[in-house]
């Protein structure tokens, strides 16, 4: 498993809603425990949806120099709700939660995302509350 180094890019770009117990911050500001670019302050007692984050490059999966702080975008398992197929079959999504406009079209963030619906799985594309659905493709 890799290390976060310097990337606290999800202590931006995760949030929580205002009615959360664990209500941190807004989707688009800095955690005010976030160290940036060096980590959380309180990361043994952090909360719930900091724990549940499940970051994607963290886990191994895109390349070295796909590091969230490096693509402007955190790639994630959502946690709730599921995008259900033609078939009956259903999934999480992958969350892509820019920390600027327009990351995820960047060309190496792009790529990302068509390999990711071409592998059928769906994406939800989000910045600061606004959200765009890439649909898989399905065979």
């Amino acid at each position: 498993m890799r290390e976060c180094g310097g990337c606290t890019l999800c202590c931006k770009v995760m949030g929580a809603p205002p009615d959360s117990a664990d209500f941190i911050g807004p989707s688009g500001t800095w955690c005010e425990h976030c160290d940036v670019g060096v980590g959380c302050r309180i990361h043994a007692e952090r909360p719930d949806v900091c724990r549940a984050g499940g970051c994607l490059w963290l886990a191994g999966a895109f390349g070295e120099r796909d590091r969230p702080d490096k693509t402007g975008v955190v790639f994630w398992i959502g946690q709730r709700g599921r995008v259900v197929f033609p078939d009956g079959t259903s999934a999480p999504p992958v969350r892509a939660n820019e920390s600027y406009q327009g990351a995820a079209k960047r060309k190496r963030t792009r790529r990302i995302i068509d390999e990711l619906t071409a592998g059928g799985v769906p994406v939800l594309v989000e910045f600061e509350g606004d959200r765009t659905f890439m649909e898989p493709q399905l065979a």
